[in-house]
């Protein structure tokens, strides 16, 4: 009997250990996903330049030079 249970732990833990690492990347996966979309969402947006604001005629006597 204790010749399976040393088995088990022989061939078992590595198995977890390798179910883990995938485990593990795929979750770092889809994490690294999820950041690219919302950076992706958050970037400024390129926007048309503003069209030039009209001369505005200040009051009193006319600018020389």
């Amino acid at each position: 009997m204790s010749g399976s249970i040393m088995t088990l732990i022989f061939l078992g833990v590595p198995f977890l250990f390798v179910v883990a690492m995938l485990v593990r990347g795929a979750l770092r996966t889809v994490q690294q996903w999820r950041f690219d979309r919302l950076a992706r969402i958050d970037a400024p947006r390129p926007v048309s330049p503003a069209a030039p604001l009209p001369a505005v005629r200040r009051p009193g006597p006319p600018r020389l030079g």
